[in-house]
């Protein structure tokens, strides 16, 4: 699936095209700089518009990804975003990025409902939540078409459990690259 993802983004005619490997977490109380153990991800973008003068860049993107969180949780997710970045120096961005879009969680371990007294195994379909994320970012332009980036995104997703906590906060550090056309 990976694969299909990044050969689809990779393959789109838009301008900017971006694969990053991330570590996920749950935000609090848990929150940490370099959180323990690693929950890897993977996201693959690209924007479907950009524009900008000077030292500010504007672009629509879509994200598609996800992550694997024992014992927790498994999501996917699509997240079409705005991202906002100023370019104090040619080689350096500064960005800022906001998203509202879907996310599909799965538990990692098997989970029980109470039916009539009893307690029985619920199926595993996964549940759907509605997921907006935040997030700053350093890019490093290594030529005319390829940077470095590094992300800190946060995200609040919900519902997560109508008994426990109806929302859940998340913290991902991305590492990839951006390829421009």
């Amino acid at each position: 699936m990976w694969t299909l993802l990044a050969t689809l983004a990779l393959a789109a005619p838009w301008q900017h095209q971006r694969v990053t490997l991330f570590d996920e977490a749950i935000a609090v109380p848990f929150t940490a700089a370099v959180p323990t153990p690693i929950h890897p991800g993977l996201l693959v973008g690209t924007s479907v518009g950009a524009w900008g003068s000077g030292p500010l860049e504007h672009r629509i993107q879509l994200d598609v990804g996800g992550y694997l969180h024992r014992p927790l949780e498994h999501a996917l997710f699509v997240l079409p975003g705005w991202q906002g970045t100023w370019r104090p120096l040619q080689a350096i961005g500064l960005s800022v990025l906001a998203g509202v879009g879907y996310k599909h969680a799965f538990y990692a371990s098997p989970t029980w409902v109470r039916r009539d007294g009893d307690w029985v195994r619920r199926a595993r379909a996964g549940r759907p939540e509605v997921t907006g994320q935040l997030g700053l970012g350093l890019d490093v332009r290594l030529d005319e078409h390829w940077a470095l980036l590094v992300q800190h995104r946060g995200s609040v997703d919900g519902p997560f459990s109508p008994e426990l906590a109806p929302a859940m906060v998340h913290l991902s550090t991305h590492v990839g690259v951006e390829v421009r056309r």
